[in-house]
């Protein structure tokens, strides 16, 4: 898949070119890390799964237990079962470091949502 260009003012995103790439027509979320936060890049056809995101409470980044070579973005609601985006590194611009991290979800509309983060493992 060909490379995501991001505008960046800060931990915002000022202009990208994802909304038009392969990733989004295929409904594959994109990753970026600068500034200190890890933005995800929802598809117009996967923003349904924003309403199971608003519900949590903090996000962690961890290694995959459901893919090999993968990471999972967990949105932790303090259940068993929390709603996880299972992604291939190929998914992210820069693997974030082990540690404390701010998480912004967005839309073509902008950004959605904000939460903290802890990066837990990514397995580099």
């Amino acid at each position: 898949m060909n490379l995501i260009s991001n505008g960046n003012n800060g931990s915002e995103i000022a202009s990208t070119d994802y909304w038009d790439s392969d990733y989004a027509k295929k409904g594959l979320m994109y990753a970026s890390a600068n500034s200190g936060v890890l933005r995800l890049l929802v598809p117009a056809n996967q923003e349904h799964a924003l309403s199971e995101m608003r519900t949590e409470k903090k996000v962690t980044v961890e290694k995959s237990i459901v893919q090999r070579g993968a990471l999972d973005i967990v949105f932790q609601d303090g259940t068993k079962s929390p709603f996880c985006v299972t992604m291939d590194r190929r998914q992210f611009y820069g693997i974030p470091k082990r540690g404390a991290w701010g998480f912004s979800v967005w839309t073509q509309k902008g950004k959605q949502i904000e939460f903290d983060c802890q990066v837990k493992s990514t397995g580099n």
